[in-house]
């Protein structure tokens, strides 16, 4: 299993990054797919689609993040959001 973690927040009317220190984990997945339109995460029961803005960032729960990490699913971890 995955989890994907989001960070760098962006600004979508201007475009600057980093302007705060968002941070969320989300899994368990088993896979995610990078497209032209969104992000694609897949879980054992469904698929995700998380938008993308202007190919620059991912939108997630209304935030947009310009950075992502895919790592290790870690059970253990309180921080991890889980996908509805």
């Amino acid at each position: 299993m995955l989890q994907i973690e989001f960070f760098n927040r962006v600004d979508p009317t201007n475009g600057e990054n980093h302007i705060d220190e968002t941070y969320i984990k989300v899994g368990p997945i088993n896979s995610f797919q990078w497209t032209y339109s969104h992000l694609r995460l897949q879980t054992d029961s469904m698929d995700y689609d998380l938008p993308r803005h202007n190919k620059e960032c991912v939108i997630y729960n209304g935030i947009y993040f310009g950075d992502f990490r895919v790592c290790q699913f870690d059970s253990t971890d309180k921080m991890v959001e889980t996908l509805k």
